[in-house]
């Protein structure tokens, strides 16, 4: 459980992508959940996608690794205080954001728009 509450900030020097798979799979190991490890796989899998990736900053923009490193936390706080219904709120404005970020990714004139 600790190392869900350390993974949920980004280090200084830290791969951002390489902090996000940790974070994300102390979650799914944790869980116990077999499907959420496999759902969060093939998240990863598109992420990849070189359609996504296509306008991706590299390296990272620093505010959105700020911003995703505010949700991860409001998810760990959840998980560390065992409240289960704010951990499934914080992980599904997470997802959210992440499926904001996918489509703008995809779609960038739509998302100007």
């Amino acid at each position: 459980m600790a190392g869900i509450g350390q993974a949920a900030t980004t280090g200084a020097g830290v791969d951002s992508g390489a902090a996000d798979l940790k974070f994300h799979k102390l979650i799914a190991a944790a869980s116990g959940n077999k499907l959420a490890a496999s759902l969060y796989d093939l998240l990863r899998r598109v992420a990849r996608d070189s359609r996504v990736r296509l306008s991706a900053p590299n390296p990272p923009c620093p505010k959105r690794t700020q911003q995703r490193d505010a949700e991860h936390r409001a998810i760990a706080q959840a998980i560390l205080a065992r409240d289960p219904d704010a951990a499934e709120r914080a992980m599904r404005l997470h997802l959210a954001a992440v499926q904001k970020l996918v489509v703008e990714r995809l779609n960038p004139v739509a998302a100007a728009g």
